[in-house]
C-alpha cells in the first residue's frame, strides 16, 4: 500500500467517524425529548374530589356549610391549580344561582394524592333540605409541573339519595343545568 492510499483510508475512516458521531448526537438528543414527552404524557394529573368527598353539614335550620375537598390522581401531581365554586339551586323546573364564591384558590397551589385543598364555605339563609335540588359546579384550571400543558375543570355534582353522596351529573340533566350555565356566562 502506499501512502497516499493509507492517508485516503484515514480520512474515510474519520468522516464515517464524524458521522457516527453526528447521528449519535442527534439521536441522544431526539430520544432524550421523546422520553421527556412520554414522562409528561404518562405523569398527567388528573384532580377529582379527595376520597372523602363533599360532605355538607346543617349548622341550624338557615344556615349549611359545605366541604368540597380536590386532590390529585396517584400518579401526578398538579400544579398552579385554580378553582371556583358556583352553586345552584332547582326551584320548581328553574335553576338559579345562589352562591358566586369570588374565592380562587391562592396561586401556586399544588394538589398531591395525599394532600389536598378543600373549598370551604357557609350559605346563608340555606334550606338544608333542598340539597337534593342542589347542584355544585367547580371550574379552574391546573398545570403539569414543567407547565408544559394547562387542564381545565369543569365539574358539576349532585347529591343522589340512592348513595347518600355527591355524585357528578350525567345524560340530559348534565346537558341542561350546563346550558344554564353558559347562558350566564358562568361556563
Amino acid at each position: 500500500m502506499t501512502n497516499q492510499t493509507l492517508l485516503n483510508l484515514s480520512q474515510i475512516v474519520i468522516a464515517v467517524g464524524i458521522i457516527f458521531t453526528a447521528l449519535g448526537g442527534y439521536g441522544a438528543f431526539y430520544f432524550q425529548k421523546k422520553k421527556d414527552e412520554e414522562r409528561v404524557t404518562n405523569s398527567r394529573p388528573i384532580i377529582d374530589l379527595c376520597r372523602r368527598g363533599i360532605s355538607v353539614k346543617k349548622i341550624n335550620d338557615s344556615v349549611t356549610s359545605f366541604d368540597i375537598p380536590y386532590c390529585a390522581g396517584k400518579n401526578a401531581n398538579a400544579y398552579n391549580v385554580k378553582l371556583r365554586t358556583f352553586i345552584l339551586l332547582r326551584e320548581t323546573a328553574e335553576l338559579k344561582l345562589i352562591s358566586n364564591l369570588d374565592e380562587e384558590f391562592p396561586d401556586n397551589i399544588v394538589l398531591s394524592y395525599e394532600t389536598g385543598k378543600t373549598i370551604t364555605y357557609t350559605l346563608s339563609p340555606f334550606d338544608y333540605n333542598k340539597i337534593i335540588e342542589t347542584y355544585i359546579y367547580v371550574k379552574g384550571s391546573y398545570t403539569d409541573e414543567l407547565n408544559y400543558q394547562t387542564f381545565l375543570v369543569s365539574d358539576l355534582y349532585k347529591y343522589s339519595s340512592l348513595s347518600n353522596n355527591w355524585v357528578q351529573t350525567l345524560g340530559e340533566e348534565n346537558k341542561d343545568v350546563r346550558k344554564f350555565l353558559k347562558l350566564n356566562k358562568i361556563l
